[in-house]
């Protein structure tokens, strides 16, 4: 379950100061830690692509970019989405290890012989 709460909070970086009291959303679940996020809309984000873009890569900054009818997206540095596809992997691994020790234990393994080159 994710919670969700908006307040307005000031950037501390100076060197952004064009970009100011913005919405933050503050979320937790069971997955992620809690963190802040900038929330902005789509035109805001357009006008101010830079400034955002060195936001996300400079500071690990998350923005989520809202649009009409509740299609927002969410833009983050390509580090951090190489991390999240690493955790997810690992994820997917160890479930699939889980799974394996569990037949092994309930007498479902199998015996191949090696073969040799």
């Amino acid at each position: 379950m994710i919670m969700v709460r908006f307040w307005k909070a000031h950037l501390s970086m100076a060197i952004h100061s064009t970009i100011e009291n913005k919405n933050r959303i503050l979320y937790s679940n069971k997955y992620i830690r809690r963190c802040a996020m900038l929330a902005v809309n789509y035109t805001t984000m357009r006008n101010k692509l830079k400034d955002y873009c060195d936001l996300v890569t400079d500071q690990g900054e998350t923005i989520i970019v809202t649009r009409k009818a509740d299609r927002n997206v969410v833009v983050l540095s390509l580090e951090q989405y190489n991390a999240m596809e690493k955790e997810i992997r690992n994820a997917q691994y160890l479930a699939k290890l889980d799974r394996s020790f569990r037949q092994l234990e309930a007498g479902q393994g199998q015996i191949h012989e090696l073969i040799e080159d």
